[in-house]
């Protein structure tokens, strides 16, 4: 931090948390009894122009420097808690659960929404969390099961398997 205040570092974070935090008012925004067409509008820049000019103010604030540090601390500290190279057996088996059930829940519930009176009202938030844990399932799989979800798009990958007992 040579020559950068910790004020301005603070100042540069916050409205980085705010780029990455307006997305979510959404949901409340089409909770709200906005008319339709304010609603979009708000929705949209909410998405689209919010988040961008907030991180541009955090580039202002901080400068390069500042920027580059803060984008590397939290780069860095994502890296090491989110995606180890290797993870613990329960690690992938809880992974693989949360990446099949919402894939699962996803196909069932759409092909049986009848069966599911309260689906129809809640239709967004379940689909969000069937989302979110999809998402989430990538991070709690680890750093190896990139790689495998990246063979699956080169053509002439292969797997290779360990001699499973040598593994136990």
């Amino acid at each position: 931090m040579q020559g950068i205040s910790r004020r301005r570092i603070i100042l540069a974070g916050a409205c980085l948390i705010i780029a990455c935090v307006c997305p979510l008012f959404i949901p409340l925004v089409l909770w709200l009894p906005i008319p339709e067409g304010p609603a979009t509008v708000i929705s949209g820049l909410l998405l689209f122009g919010i988040p961008e000019l907030f991180t541009v103010a955090a580039i202002a604030i901080a400068g390069k420097e500042g920027y580059q540090l803060l984008k590397g601390r939290v780069l860095g500290l994502f890296k090491k808690v989110v995606a180890p190279p290797r993870v613990s057996r329960p690690r992938y088996i809880a992974g693989l659960v949360m990446f099949s059930l919402p894939l699962m829940l996803s196909l069932f519930i759409s092909y049986s929404e009848s069966l599911f009176a309260e689906y129809s009202r809640h239709r967004i938030a379940v689909n969000l969390t069937l989302d979110a844990v999809f998402v989430a399932s990538f991070f709690v799989l680890g750093g190896e099961f990139w790689d495998k979800l990246r063979s699956l798009f080169v053509f002439r990958s292969r797997a290779v398997f360990e001699d499973v007992r040598r593994t136990r």
